[in-house]
């Protein structure tokens, strides 16, 4: 007796995974391009402070005090200022002073002119400018980078009228108030690398 199995076997296989492979490739920067790169950062923070350093900045010149006799000599404590990283030469101080009486005041004839009232043809709010003299010197100042210092420069006795003028106007004072002065002009200032031209004395009323 034989036995015929007609049963029929499948084979069963595993399932087979596909497995995607995706391979990013990081491309790197050639050292010429950095170095390339750390050139030129050096470079452009280079020229930001030589530019810093070097700009001109606008120096300024500042009256202090006026000191101012009855015989017509004196003179004024000028401050220079220099805002500058670099070393400033200043020359040729031409500063006029001026007097300038309040209203009411009685002015000596000493002080005009026979043919003009206001013999300076200055006129600061009305009122004239009554010239006392100058401040000159042929001496040459320095300050240091950002540095300011203070020179005294004498007053020129312009005129016998100018000194009798100053004279007079310290010895007859207005209701007990100081005399009220004004100066106008200007001091050269320059550097190796720039020149500011005339700096103009910064205005303002001085009292004495």
């Amino acid at each position: 007796m034989s036995d015929n199995n007609d049963e029929s076997y499948t084979m069963l296989e595993p399932n087979k995974e596909e497995y995607n492979y995706k391979y990013y490739v990081i491309p790197k920067s050639p050292k010429r391009k950095k170095q390339c790169g750390g050139v030129c950062c050096l470079l452009a923070l280079f020229t930001f402070l030589l530019c810093f350093f070097l700009i001109p900045r606008k120096p300024y010149v500042y009256l202090e005090n006026i000191y101012l006799n009855t015989n017509g000599s004196g003179y004024g404590k000028f401050q220079l200022k220099n805002n500058n990283f670099y070393d400033i030469e200043w020359s040729n101080p031409d500063v006029i002073l001026y007097w300038l009486p309040y209203n009411g005041q009685t002015v000596g004839q000493v002080c005009y002119g026979n043919d003009d009232p206001c013999e300076s043809g200055k006129y600061f709010k009305g009122t004239c400018a009554i010239k006392l003299g100058e401040f000159k010197s042929d001496n040459k100042f320095k300050t240091k980078s950002r540095s300011s210092k203070v020179e005294n420069i004498k007053m020129i006795k312009s005129s016998q009228k100018e000194i009798a003028c100053a004279s007079w106007m310290l010895l007859n004072p207005y209701n007990g108030m100081l005399q009220r002065l004004l100066t106008k002009g200007h001091i050269d200032a320059k550097s190796s690398i720039n020149n500011f031209g005339e700096v103009k004395v910064s205005y303002g009323y001085y009292y004495i």
